[in-house]
């Protein structure tokens, strides 16, 4: 899973030519679309940033055109990120978190809509909070070429479906789907009630075969799969794991150093193979968990994990031209079936 094949969904983008010949294709076709339509990128943006489009659109040129010149128009718009008093004390909440890495080194992120209503929080107030952290982890918590997705957990606390916060979620996985883009490795719906089962069972065939099967759902609060993926020391104990239930959720809190890495089986591609294959020692980012908040909620600077290629990000441009060179960008496209990040 890790080279991309039209059958197959990428994980990892890396920073060297190890594309297949199918990607290289398609990675020229991109580059004459861009070209036969006036669009220009960023000099920031190299070959891995374009394929993580590419491969996530299915190939799909201009609805890959599209998507990136929107995700660069969002960083953009929202680059430096800075979080207002009320955003900073959601980070605490207990909405958006992360909690330990699996066997792959994947961070492990949680969402928790029951604090929604717990809280009664604003859709329009609490969704930069969320983004923070994701672009946090994204940046401080990824390893290029090595940790590039997230394993997502989506504890669903057995609401029932009138009781959901269905248009905050909506709009939750809707802004993450184009902000985190092809960086989900798979999701857990926990504590699913009868009535989310049943409404899954309707809804699925219209969603996109790639996040379908990234989809696991379990009534109880933890899952075959997800025990597989994680070391016991790296869950919580109400899903299934050995670390404490967590009362404080900011910053990003990695409760143990063992994460169970079968570097062996990594190499050899076998079940949840994806995010990690190394040959030399992969050196996490330094003790995220006890970053000062004062350091982290201001703002991001935009230098990103390292990557030899790719030049400093403290500034985001879109260079594009103006409406009065007549530039046709790519265009205006149906609604597809839902990708999940």
């Amino acid at each position: 899973m890790n080279r991309g094949t039209k059958k197959q969904s990428r994980l990892i983008y890396p920073p060297t030519e190890d594309w297949s010949d199918f990607e290289n294709e398609k990675y020229e076709e991109f580059e004459e679309y861009l070209k036969d339509n006036n669009i220009m990128l960023p000099e920031w943006v190299k070959k891995r940033d374009k394929m993580r489009p590419i491969t996530g659109e299915d190939y799909k040129i201009d609805a890959a055109a599209k998507n990136l010149i929107q995700i660069l128009e969002w960083k953009d718009k929202n680059f430096p990120m800075v979080l207002t008093d009320n955003q900073k004390t959601l980070l605490t909440s207990g909405l958006y978190f992360v909690h330990g890495r699996d066997r792959s080194l994947r961070p492990i992120t949680f969402f928790c809509p029951k604090i929604i209503l717990d809280l009664g929080i604003d859709i329009v107030e609490s969704l930069p909070a969320c983004q923070f952290i994701a672009q946090y982890i994204i940046e401080h918590m990824f390893a290029v070429g090595k940790v590039e997705n997230f394993v997502n957990v989506f504890d669903l606390a057995k609401l029932s479906f009138s009781s959901l916060p269905k248009k905050w979620i909506i709009e939750f996985i809707k802004s993450f789907s184009s902000t985190t883009y092809s960086r989900s490795r798979t999701m857990f719906l926990l504590n699913s009630g009868t009535a989310v089962m049943m409404m899954w069972s309707v809804v699925k065939i219209f969603v996109h075969p790639s996040t379908r099967g990234k989809l696991n759902f379990s009534k109880t609060g933890t899952d075959e799969n997800l025990q597989k993926m994680c070391h016991p020391s790296q869950l919580q104990e109400k899903y299934g794991g050995e670390a404490e239930d967590l009362t404080v959720f900011w910053p990003p809190y990695i409760a143990s150093d063992e994460y169970g890495v079968d570097i062996k089986k990594l190499k050899n591609k076998t079940e949840f193979d994806a995010s990690l294959t190394f040959d030399d020692p992969l050196l996490l980012p330094d003790q995220v968990h006890q970053t000062k908040i004062d350091s982290v909620t201001q703002k991001i600077d935009y230098v990103p994990a390292p990557d030899p290629e790719r030049e400093s990000r403290s500034q985001v441009y879109m260079d594009m031209p103006n409406k009065e060179k007549k530039v046709t960008k790519p265009k205006k496209l149906g609604k597809s079936c839902c990708v999940i990040f």
